[in-house]
């Protein structure tokens, strides 16, 4: 008998002791036992198929239990999911911020922190094919995954308390973990907000490696609800200027009307174009 079959038999014997004093137990130890070729040096068969027995039990016992969701818990995932599934991102994001705690508590105490992908009431350690990953408390990817990153159509929505109730999305064609292709990031704050800071922001043009490129729209809408867009360039993220752009002394920086109106300008700082400025508001790896 081979040291390591003898081995596997041993920690066997050690696993099922109790079933071992069983009349069946001790059936299936003379089994093992007297199932090896005696004085032959061979394995018979009986020796393949106990090893393939005793390592399936061992890779059963060694592998780590995947987490369990509660029903409550299920129901705000697929709520998540559901209102992603209809594009109503808002919804989402509602979802996702009057849930915190018990969001926090999925993250940090059910999931210990790790990512999993969840569809159907399941979670799964592989993150292939299409489902929510919660990249933290408040912070959801929904998607398509290949080999464990974003690889097609995804969105990544995150709720935040700043000044009010505000969700920052990214959303369009991903590859290789990064938006590569159509998409849009920006942010909301859905409920409204005072002061002069924009209610809601959104860049709309085509993602190389997280950075736009070539034409995009700017879009804001202020606090009380009107809204503005500006048609750019734009180079590795960088601002690209042309002809419709006009450097005036008095801002110290380049200007260009908006679509609709020339009153509402947007401003460049002078040497601002060569900032990178234009990217994914959320990263996937971020």
């Amino acid at each position: 008998m081979k040291p390591a079959m003898i081995q596997q038999i041993t920690t066997w014997m050690k696993r099922h002791r109790d079933a071992i004093l069983s009349g069946a137990g001790i059936v299936l130890l003379f089994g093992i036992l007297f199932g090896i070729g005696a004085g032959t040096g061979k394995e018979t068969d009986s020796d393949v198929k106990t090893e393939e027995i005793l390592a399936a039990e061992e890779t059963k016992a060694s592998r780590p239990e995947l987490p369990f969701l509660e029903e409550d818990q299920r129901a705000i995932l697929d709520g998540v999911i559901r209102s992603l599934e209809e594009n109503n991102i808002q919804e989402a994001a509602r979802q996702l911020l009057e849930n915190q705690q018990k969001l926090q508590y999925v993250f940090y105490q059910v999931m210990e922190g790790e990512q999993y992908l969840y569809q159907d009431g399941r979670l799964s350690e592989e993150l292939e094919g299409t489902g929510l990953v919660m990249r933290k408390p408040m912070s959801v990817f929904f998607g398509e995954f290949h080999n464990g990153l974003p690889e097609g159509e995804g969105i990544i929505l995150q709720g935040i308390y700043l000044d009010g109730m505000r969700y920052d999305y990214s959303k369009g064609t991903w590859s290789r973990g990064m938006m590569n292709g159509a998409g849009e990031s920006g942010y909301d704050y859905y409920k409204g907000i005072r002061g002069e800071e924009n209610q809601a922001l959104q860049k709309k043009g085509t993602f190389v490696n997280d950075l736009m490129e070539g034409s995009f729209s700017y879009r804001t809408t202020n606090s009380e609800g009107v809204t503005t867009i500006w048609d750019m360039e734009a180079e590795e993220g960088r601002t690209k200027l042309d002809d419709r752009w006009v450097y005036e002394e008095e801002k110290q920086g380049y200007v260009l009307s908006s679509n609709e109106n020339e009153s509402h300008k947007y401003v460049l700082p002078g040497n601002a174009e060569k900032e990178v400025r234009w990217r994914n508001l959320l990263t996937w790896k971020e």
